[in-house]
């Protein structure tokens, strides 16, 4: 909630605004580093504070962070990353988009449908991203009559990861030729 600074901060109510603005303050100051805390020492009140902090680190708006992390996002594969690796990953990206770049939206309806919307946009690219180990269980799931959930896509994934797993331990191994072809033509058997 929010609490406006008193006028008189003698009386009671403003000695105990005086305590919390002292605590958060400490605690904004303590939860930056050094250098960014000294630069927030002329400022009195944690409103201020965490304005300045707000205003200079929160990447809201900040277009050229949007696009570098819309690019991140585009770019990422799996590659040689377990599925989990490559899920956290484009987790951590989409939690910096959502930071940067919010979607705004005001009726129940519409901030619904824009969830369900963006749900769906990152299931495709969780499924887009991943190696090509992965384009039969990709292509069974997109064959359903719906997506599933990101959570459920993220499930299917690491199961078959597991399978992949299983079934490449099991593969025989073949060894070398135990006989070679001499110079002279000549069978010999090389163990």
């Amino acid at each position: 909630g929010m609490v406006y600074e008193p006028t008189d901060k003698t009386t009671a109510e403003g000695k105990r605004w005086k305590v919390m603005n002292s605590i958060l303050v400490g605690w904004l100051l303590n939860s930056v580093v050094p250098s960014t805390g000294r630069s927030m020492e002329g400022q009195s009140t944690s409103a201020e504070i965490w304005k300045t902090l707000s205003t200079q680190y929160s990447g809201k708006g900040n277009v050229m962070l949007i696009a570098q992390i819309d690019g991140k996002i585009h770019r990422l594969r799996q590659g040689e990353m377990s599925v989990m690796a490559y899920v956290a990953e484009l987790q951590a990206l989409w939690a910096d988009q959502d930071n940067c770049d919010p979607l705004e939206l005001y009726d129940a309806a519409s901030i619904e449908s824009g969830h369900k919307w963006i749900a769906r946009r990152r299931v495709l690219k969780l499924l887009d991203g991943l190696d090509r180990r992965f384009d039969g269980r990709k292509a069974s799931l997109m064959h359903q009559t719906s997506l599933p959930t990101i959570d459920e896509a993220i499930a299917a994934m690491t199961q078959e990861e597991v399978r992949l797993s299983l079934e490449k331990a099991d593969e025989k191994v073949v060894s070398a030729p135990t006989f070679a072809i001499t110079e002279r033509g000549e069978w010999r058997d090389t163990r």
